[in-house]
């Protein structure tokens, strides 16, 4: 219990003669590992970034085609099929990947940053299928019985109307 680079979270008696203690390690103590290097993480994060922005403007810049959401590694846009998509993707390191590659996505519905939902047409059986991401929540099967696609449109939809 003297021990300064560390921080005691909980003591439990589990028996007469065991206790179980939980602590972290007090950031002011944590080595930085020798093969580390700052520089490169933000190097690389701000390539990622502008990577990210050319796409973006790409998508802007192309005639019929709309932003729809965009986030610090992903874009979500809208394109005329007649026409293609404006960006290419790959199979390397750095190169675009579509993330619903096997989907046709119809409807998309946005409520905030890293809070959005797809409804899609699968390419190979036709069949419905949607997809929901919200951050903080854990979309478990408990709390889909409330939080769906449809329950999560009707809620954005109603909020819009009060704008």
């Amino acid at each position: 219990m003297e021990n300064k680079s560390i921080e005691v979270n909980t003591i439990d008696k589990l028996t007469q003669d065991t206790i179980l203690i939980t602590y972290d390690r007090k950031n002011e103590f944590i080595e930085e590992h020798q093969t580390s290097n700052i520089v490169i993480s933000l190097w690389t994060t701000s390539m990622a970034r502008v990577h990210l922005l050319k796409a973006m403007q790409k998508i802007v810049g192309a005639p019929g085609c709309s932003l729809l959401y965009g986030d610090t590694d992903s874009v979500l846009f809208s394109y005329p099929k007649r026409q293609g998509c404006p960006l290419s993707a790959g199979p390397h390191l750095g190169d675009l990947a579509p993330e619903y590659d096997d989907c046709d996505i119809k409807e998309y519905v946005g409520a905030a940053c890293k809070a959005y939902g797809l409804s899609m047409k699968e390419k190979k059986t036709g069949k419905e299928v949607t997809s929901l991401k919200v951050r903080g929540i854990t979309l478990n099967s408990e709390v889909c019985k409330k939080l769906h696609y449809e329950s999560f449109k009707e809620s954005v939809m109603e909020f819009g109307k009060t704008l």
